[in-house]
């Protein structure tokens, strides 16, 4: 039978299609890696094994390599290609070095560029919303009062006035926190008060990150076709155009209001806005954007935070009193934020005690040469190990929380190395050089008004039975999303 002239477009992509996947399969498998790698099995053509040991024991195979190849680089193969890790002797040449780039690899990694996509595409392809983060987010005392009113309207009614115990719903009522309080600095209080802007932003992030992964389960020559039938990346499509539609809303609204109103709007949208000009740019994709860099780092933080509090309830009383104190010299200010400091030291060592296996990644841009002359060709992803950060070398017992951890470290320096936003290779969560996080300083102000107003208005506690237990995620592990935390309203308040 012949087949019909009107099927063979169709029949000639399939075929081109599966020659791709087939040229895919064969280099992927010939092709040696720059370094040994250490899980890489036999037979495992389609490297479903060795995505599984990464998903799951991904710091063993860091710890494995090192021991092996005497902290020589090797590599680890992961669901977004190989990925060449380096001792942590080697931080500060990677901090260094030009030729590795930090937001080259987020690109690959995350797929920039896709439609749906284009949050991750405007955050790491231009420099607008990473300078707006480092020039008008970072240690601004204008957003304090709003970004609090915020916190406070959203802990009144997820958590509520009950005195007695009653739970919460972990996942959701943290997140609402962190996506309130920064929606009323990135759009500003109207927009950040509506409920469908809230549910599309939460769920844009939520989706995003899903369909990567979904996407990432095909060979990679295939993830573009992936992207374009996956049902999530099409429901991130339709989020995005709401978004933008959305966001001119809010700008006719304003528009309208300038008749009636003379004080200036100060939050994101405004900033952006003035700093295009007469430039188009694409509002709605950098307001999510914004969501994708705030709230799943920021609540994964207070909740880990919120978490190790519960676990050691001795330290309760000390930090109520230091906010307490805190906030009758200095109102709710940065004056008072910075005054937390047990708490900023809590909000470290908590970062410290669930770490990834890996810091500091990069993309060679173009060969480079390590310090022992061995090369990395461009196009390399590579990582550098983070066990300094639980390494007995550098802290003591650091299988143990120690709530004065860095406070102590702090008033025996005397320095501000050891605080919250500061980085070092014994501590790279938020990276080092010059990819280091431009919007940690946000973080630490939108975590310190919820755990402050969190501890001044709630009595809080694991439920009795519950034991809570991280979910390992290859390299990064995440915050037990299922965790049973009950909350009482307090009687007496100094706020």
């Amino acid at each position: 039978m012949v087949m019909a002239e009107s099927h063979l477009p169709l029949f000639f992509a399939l075929v081109a299609v599966a020659l791709s996947v087939f040229y895919y399969v064969f280099t992927q498998y010939r092709r040696l890696p720059p370094f040994p790698v250490v899980n890489a099995y036999r037979n495992d053509f389609n490297r479903a094994k060795a995505h599984h040991e990464y998903q799951t024991r991904a710091r063993e195979l860091v710890s494995t390599g090192l021991a092996q190849h005497h902290g020589r680089p090797f590599t680890i193969i992961t669901p977004n290609g190989p990925k060449v890790i380096l001792s942590s002797a080697l931080s500060d040449w990677v901090k260094n070095n030009k030729d590795l780039d930090h937001p080259a690899l987020v690109r690959d990694d995350f797929l920039a560029g896709y439609s749906g996509f284009n949050a991750q595409t405007v955050l790491h392809e231009g420099s607008q919303v990473v300078n707006l983060i480092k020039s008008k987010l970072s240690k601004n005392e204008t957003h304090i009062s709003v970004m609090n009113t915020h916190i406070t309207g959203v802990l009144d009614q997820s958590w509520g006035a009950d005195q007695s115990w009653h739970s919460i719903d972990w996942q959701k009522d943290t997140t609402s926190l962190i996506s309130h309080a920064a929606a009323s600095v990135f759009v500003g209080p109207h927009l950040a008060k509506n409920p469908e802007w809230q549910s599309l932003t939460n769920k844009y992030v939520m989706n995003y990150f899903t369909a990567l992964g979904q996407i990432r389960e095909w060979p990679a020559p295939l993830w573009p076709v992936a992207h374009l039938f996956n049902p999530l990346s099409r429901t991130c499509r339709h989020d995005m155009k709401r978004a933008r539609i959305m966001i001119t809303e809010e700008l006719r609204r304003r528009k309208s209001e300038e008749t009636h109103s003379t004080l200036p709007y100060n939050d994101t949208i405004e900033w952006l806005s003035a700093a295009a000009g007469e430039k188009p740019i694409d509002l709605g994709a950098m307001q999510l954007a914004l969501a994708i860099a705030a709230l799943f780092t920021t609540s994964e933080a207070l909740r880990q935070t919120i978490l190790e509090i519960c676990k050691h309830t001795d330290i309760v009383s000390p930090l109520r009193n230091e906010v307490e104190e805190a906030i009758a010299q200095h109102g709710w200010t940065t004056a008072a934020l910075i005054k937390m400091r047990l708490m900023d030291s809590v909000m470290k060592e908590a970062q410290r005690t669930l770490p990834a296996s890996v810091g500091l990644e990069r993309k060679a841009l173009r060969d480079t040469m390590m310090p022992d002359g061995v090369k990395i060709p461009a196009g390399t992803h590579i990582a550098v190990d983070a066990s300094l950060m639980w390494s007995p070398e550098v802290y003591a017992s650091p299988e143990t929380f120690d709530a004065r951890r860095y406070l102590d470290l702090r008033e025996k320096t005397g320095s501000p190395a050891h605080a919250f936003t500061a980085t070092s290779k014994e501590h790279i969560t938020f990276g080092q050089g010059r990819s280091v996080c431009p919007g940690r300083f946000f973080a630490e102000t939108d975590m310190k008004l919820c755990l402050a107003q969190i501890l001044l208005k709630y009595d809080f506690r694991l439920e009795e039975t519950y034991k809570s237990t991280s979910i390992v995620m290859g390299f990064y592990p995440v915050v037990d999303p299922f965790v049973k935390v009950e909350v009482r309203r307090r009687n007496a308040s100094r706020i």
